[in-house]
């Protein structure tokens, strides 16, 4: 809008109004390197973590059960050291106790078949075949008594038994079969130990 108006010789002047700059826009100005340094600490943040996380687990997790580990072997060590020191001198008494109670012994009773090796003997070549179900020592010999089987079983273990080197001499002195099924036995079968010094090699 503009006003007319008339100056002092008559003339007409045109006066204009200010005018200011109007803005319209907004421009949002992004500040590339603050965005970027929080990129960067949430990425270190992160790495923070896993390193936390891996030292944790990793490091300090592995150095507690090693130290764990290499107490209970010192404490295992240690134990050992005590036994040992206690069976310093078994040796001598073992040989001091045979040289004392040696003399009470009969021969028989001197060379009598070591108890635990004739039950791992019937245990290794018998058991796995056929079932045991009384069992007699006297001296060096053994008397098995076995459960119903057929006489291929027996067989298949008088055969075991005789090829085992702890043995001398195996036979079966008798079979008795099932009353109810006569392809059954039961079988009494002999075996003579070998026996050197008390036991069955």
């Amino acid at each position: 809008m503009s006003e007319k108006k008339k100056g002092v010789f008559s003339k007409e002047i045109q006066l204009k109004k200010d005018s200011y700059p109007t803005k319209k826009t907004m421009n949002f100005v992004v500040d590339k390197e603050a965005a970027s340094n929080r990129k960067s600490l949430i990425v270190f943040g992160v790495f923070l973590i896993c390193l936390a996380l891996f030292t944790k687990f990793g490091v300090i997790d592995f150095v507690n059960k090693t130290s764990d580990l290499q107490a209970a072997y010192a404490t295992s060590n240690e134990q050992l050291a005590a036994l040992n020191k206690e069976l310093e001198n078994y040796t001598s008494v073992e040989e001091k106790y045979n040289s004392m109670v040696g003399s009470f012994l009969s021969d028989s009773e001197k060379f009598c078949l070591n108890r635990p090796q004739v039950l791992q003997l019937i245990d290794e070549d018998i058991i796995p075949n056929v079932a045991v179900s009384n069992i007699n020592v006297q001296d060096e010999k053994v008397s098995v008594y076995t459960g119903l089987t057929d006489l291929n079983t027996v067989s298949r273990v008088v055969d075991i038994l005789q090829k085992d080197d702890r043995t001398t001499y195996v036979t079966v002195s008798s079979t008795v079969p099932d009353s109810q099924d006569s392809s059954l036995v039961s079988a009494t079968i002999e075996i003579t130990c070998k026996n050197e010094e008390g036991g069955v090699n």
